[in-house]
């Protein structure tokens, strides 16, 4: 088959259903979960197939609601098939993990064909169970102005293009979304052809396709990848990415875990006008006969890259634009894809990985935390502009330093006293002070930990004449890779004296 494979296919078997524009745009809100043949939207009796409808026949920049506590799936009808959308619309769902659109393998979910540039809207849905012997399992858009946000695309596929997203002659950005376990020829995840795409916030992982571009695919595109995860995708070229003939530039992101039956397990780029370009980002633990982690095709010369960490350059050319900023044939530590906070899975690196304070970006990371955080005892990057950001799409966090005094238990017979101290992670604490004799513990977990509490110097005479003391106690809390935090007590010990 062609690199194209025939993307046109199928583009004009649809035409344009909406009746002429109304003046006024309008909401629609869905009311029930059931898919019954198109009626009306009524105020309390509305599917989602109605809403789109009349939202279709109404007017320009509808939105499409949906009654709160609405949760479950929303099954399409096997005689109805997909949903489709030829004007501007705003689908705006409750949210992922409530509500489903399944397709359950017998269509696709939503068809898009617009006019150029016309916005359409998709967020806080699941998509899933979409399915297409042309192109876009779950989603073909054609010449919108398409967005994916706070989504998950899951379990879709098709015969020939886009698992789960298709996108022709159009935009699609893709923010906070996850993309996975969607399978298709080409682009397993997305295929976007003659497209601008931008994928912000999201992960693509678990998706396959039989030829390239297991994660991506980018057909005469151009595609811009910010703070994005890439892993567990597979191919025969380009298990993560493959790119023909477009240009690609990654910042701040992760492309690790791919596979690849014959080149590019992390990137395959073939015939692109310009190099593709690398910023901040890991592309390591991909795995290929050739080109483990990046591979140019016929026609591609190198890979740009900066501030980069890279497991293998084998079978791949990469030109370093800044003077020592790469890190190349060294693991990245990563753990194995996660929930680690914000609203995607990531892959978080070992507080011994290269990767940690060696990059450069303005943040925040994938997950909308803070970047840079200059880890201490840590050394950053010496290379020109580093700023001592993680390399990748996770920055390490200060681990907190907050601890609790908890329960104080005397013991007369002795004079001295147990102090439990709760903490909220591995790291080191330590008691001193003036009066008290010192100790220093290691806790490997989060939990209480007790201080003996031993009076010393005057004190102690003081304790053993009178039969009371009062020290003042300073415990230092210092978490793994984190900051010291210091606070005091006073405490009252009593001895007992013997008769």
């Amino acid at each position: 088959m062609s690199e194209a494979l025939s993307i046109g296919a199928g583009i004009s078997l649809a035409a344009a259903l909406g009746a002429p524009a109304a003046a006024q745009a309008t909401d629609f809100t869905v009311t029930t979960l059931g898919d019954p043949a198109a009626d009306s939207c009524d105020p309390g009796d509305c599917s989602l197939r109605e809403a789109v409808e009349e939202a279709e026949a109404n007017a320009t920049d509808d939105r499409i609601l949906f009654q709160a506590g609405l949760t479950g799936t929303i099954a399409l009808g096997n005689s109805q098939g997909r949903l489709f959308v030829d004007e501007p619309l705003e689908v705006l769902g409750p949210g992922a993990a409530a509500l489903t659109v399944s397709a359950d393998a017998n269509s696709q979910i939503f068809y898009i064909d617009t006019a150029p540039a016309d916005p359409v809207a998709i967020s806080g849905l699941t998509l899933s169970g979409g399915d297409s012997a042309a192109s876009g399992g779950a989603i073909r858009s054609l010449h919108a102005e398409l967005t994916i946000r706070d989504s998950t695309i899951s379990g879709n596929s098709s015969g020939s293009l886009a698992g789960g997203v298709f996108s022709y002659q159009g935009t699609t950005t893709i923010e906070g979304s996850t993309i996975s376990g969607n399978n298709a020829y080409l682009g397993g995840g997305v295929y976007s052809a003659e497209s601008t795409t931008t994928i912000e916030g999201s992960t693509i992982s678990g998706n396959g396709a039989s030829s390239r571009g297991g994660g991506f695919y980018s057909y005469s595109g151009t595609t811009t990848i910010e703070g994005s995860t890439i892993s567990g995708n597979d191919a025969v070229n380009g298990g993560g990415i493959s790119s023909f003939e477009g240009t690609i530039t990654i910042e701040g992101s992760t492309i690790a875990g791919n596979e690849a039956a014959s080149e590019g397990g992390g990137i395959y780029s073939r015939s692109s006008p310009t190099d593709p370009i690398l910023t901040n980002t890991i592309v390591a633990a991909n795995a290929a006969p050739t080109g483990p982690d990046l591979s140019p095709g016929p026609g591609s010369d190198e890979f740009d890259a900066s501030f980069s960490l890279i497991g293998s350059t084998a079978g791949a050319t990469v030109t370093e634009t800044v003077a020592g900023s790469n890190i190349t044939g060294q693991s990245a530590q990563l753990d194995p894809l996660a929930a680690n906070g914000g609203s995607t899975q990531t892959m978080a690196p070992a507080l011994t990985s290269p990767a940690v304070d060696r990059g450069m970006a303005p943040g925040p990371d994938q997950r909308g935390l803070t970047r840079p955080i200059d880890l201490p005892g840590i050394a950053n990057s010496t290379a020109a502009g580093a700023n001592g950001a993680d390399i990748g799409a996770v920055e390490l966090q200060l681990p907190s330093n907050a601890f609790t005094f908890g329960a104080l238990k005397r013991k007369p017979k002795k004079g001295t006293a147990v102090l439990s101290v709760r903490v909220p992670g591995a790291g080191s604490l330590a008691l001193k002070g003036a009066k008290v004799r010192r100790q220093a513990k290691n806790p490997q977990a989060a939990g209480v930990v007790r201080l003996l509490i031993r009076a010393r110097g005057k004190a102690a005479k003081r304790l053993r004449r009178t039969g009371r003391a009062r020290v003042r106690a300073k415990v230092t809390y210092t978490p793994t890779a984190g900051n010291p935090r210091t606070k005091s007590r006073m405490i009252r010990l009593v001895k007992r004296k013997r008769r």
